[in-house]
């Protein structure tokens, strides 16, 4: 370690060391069991609690040595609803066609899926608006967001030795590694990079791009969607830039997709990549209760806008001004939640689709619709085509725009433009305490 860095914000370096280079890493203890169910039970148990200790009140309670920070999002209960789906995705495809998808398959798959966010590196320094994650994939830190590496060294703070996911995968392959059989055999079969790969599917991506040609010329960051409708849908775009292209950047006309969509064929990514990556970003909105949705974009809002958190202990004393910038912030969050969830739909039907392992199975067509069902689509939904509101997806789509109106309506009560009528709600400690609770905040 550099002498004259700091050490990243809520890191153990001792223990981040240990991450950094699965490969050079002294051997954990092997543990010997008696089945591959009774293996996979205690890998899930260890990252459980890893996850709690981590990134939760209670770690910090317990005085756990592992103890980082309390997430708002990325906890325990995410890591669990995305095992609990990607278990979802792939008994889907095992009852259709049960040679894309083995029994070994699923039981690695867990382990996976659970500790797919087990490291949570990020800046989070007192005069930080925002947290700034140290997301990556590859070896080495090698794509380690430019900015993040920039904030870091004017700030003379060392980075992790890996981003995020790739420092997951890494600490998922040690702890498999640990199990063997009786006769001293692996009982997980796999290879280190199969495990970094389809962790990867997971690095999220970010577009926010300047389209002039936007129909809301107030708004820069507005990519387009061809619709039935001939509509727009605003930015930013949220992709896996390791699972689909931006599909923002596509041509306005969708007869001139297929070129393109044809190309994504060439993707290597697996069904079990596939189903953790859909699981991580778009479960919530195959939930048949629209509050999970709802609740999981407010906690991601929380886990990111850390000033704004500081501020709300003491949010009776917060200055005018600044209520109007937390406002517009909120308000202009939960807008922004109907355009991740309607291209969430659009990048689950494409990545779907577009898969080589799905398309080699001679069922293809039966195990998409079948996806589609699970996940809350209608059968043979289409790219092109409105969402559909008969299904989970396209309900929650739209209670998340009914949300977002009623936090709206409320201004219709003041007279002016919409800034003036945000400066005269949230004079009222009635108006900006409701409009903070909205979001979660425990007042």
């Amino acid at each position: 370690m550099d002498p004259n860095k700091l050490p990243m914000s809520h890191n153990n370096i001792e223990e981040g060391a240990k991450i950094d280079n699965v490969e050079n890493r002294k051997e954990l203890p092997k543990i010997t069991v008696q089945s591959k169910e009774q293996a996979v039970d205690l890998v899930l148990r260890s990252f459980d609690m890893k996850l709690k200790e981590r990134f939760t009140e209670a770690g910090k309670t317990m005085g756990s040595k592992e103890y980082q920070e309390y997430l708002a999002f990325h906890g325990p209960e995410h890591s669990e609803k995305v095992e609990r789906w990607t278990v979802k995705f792939l008994e889907t495809v095992r009852a259709i066609d049960p040679y894309l998808v083995s029994p070994d398959t699923l039981r690695l798959a867990k382990p996976e899926a659970r500790g797919h966010d087990l490291i949570q590196w990020a800046m989070t320094e007192q005069d930080m608006a925002m947290r700034m994650r140290a997301r990556g994939a590859e070896e080495g830190g090698k794509d380690i967001p430019a900015n993040v590496i920039a904030e870091a060294n004017k700030r003379s703070i060392e980075l992790p030795g890996a981003g995020n996911e790739r420092a997951s995968a890494e600490e998922i392959v040690a702890e498999l590694r640990r199990f063997i059989d009786h006769n001293g055999t692996p009982v997980f079969n796999f290879t280190n990079e199969s495990v970094y790969n389809d962790i990867s599917m997971t690095l999220p991506g970010f577009n926010f791009g300047d389209f002039k040609d936007s129909s809301n010329p107030n708004n820069p960051k507005n990519p387009r969607l061809p619709k039935a409708s001939g509509g727009t849908i605003g930015g930013p775009v949220i992709f896996q830039p390791k699972l689909t292209l931006d599909l923002s950047s596509l041509p306005e006309d969708p007869t001139k997709w297929q070129k393109t969509l044809e190309d994504e064929n060439t993707r290597e990514v697996s069904i079990t990549g596939l189903a953790i990556a859909s699981a991580d970003l778009r479960g919530e909105l195959a939930s048949d209760n629209s509050e999970d949705f709802r609740q999981s974009g407010d906690a991601e809002f929380r886990e990111t806008m850390i000033g704004i958190g500081r501020e709300v202990e003491n949010w009776k004393e917060i200055p005018q001004v600044r209520r109007e910038q937390i406002a517009q912030s909120i308000l202009g969050w939960k807008k922004s939640q109907i355009v991740f969830a309607k291209w969430q739909r659009i990048f689950f039907i494409t990545s779907i689709d577009q898969n080589k392992v799905i398309n080699s199975s001679s069922k293809a067509d039966e195990i998409k619709n079948a996806l589609f069902r699970t996940f809350g689509l209608p059968e043979n939904d289409a790219v092109y085509k409105e969402p559909d509101e008969t299904g989970n997806f396209g309900k929650n789509i739209k209670a998340a725009e009914e949300h977002s109106k009623s936090l709206e309506a409320v201004l219709d009560k003041y007279e002016g433009t919409r800034a003036e009528k945000i400066t005269l709600a949230v004079k009222d400690d009635t108006q900006f305490s409701t409009l903070l609770k909205s979001i979660g905040y425990n007042l």
